[in-house]
């Protein structure tokens, strides 16, 4: 493991983006994650997983009201959606036109995912 994830020596090598604001839910929050992102070289060196960890649990280790973790995934993006179901998110919803605003993405459909936080 990296000590220190989303970096390669002195190169960062990947990004991501978290919404602006935690949404809340019914007795706590979610954490909806906008971008997820590693550059190509870096790819298949566990650096996504050891993002994607560290933002699980930094929500768990923490005193925090969050509830789930959720995000969007293109519904032709078989991989993406596969990397989200390894690491414990489901399908929620399917979203029509969901990229609609994004020319150029087709299909505009998305999956809604969420993994919910247990403690």
């Amino acid at each position: 493991m990296q000590s220190n994830p989303g970096m390669m020596p002195s190169v960062p090598a990947s990004r991501v983006s978290p919404a602006p604001a935690q949404q809340p839910l019914r007795r706590g929050l979610r954490v909806y994650i906008m971008t997820l992102g590693v550059l190509a070289p870096y790819r298949r060196l566990h650096v996504a997983s050891e993002l994607l960890e560290e933002i699980v649990e930094a929500t768990t280790r923490r005193e925090t009201d969050v509830e789930e973790l959720a995000l969007h995934v293109q519904t032709t993006n078989t991989q993406g959606l596969a990397f989200y179901q390894r690491h414990g998110f489901e399908k929620v919803q399917l979203v029509k036109d969901y990229y609609i605003k994004n020319k150029g993405v087709v299909p505009p459909d998305a999956w809604a995912l969420r993994r919910r936080i247990i403690r």
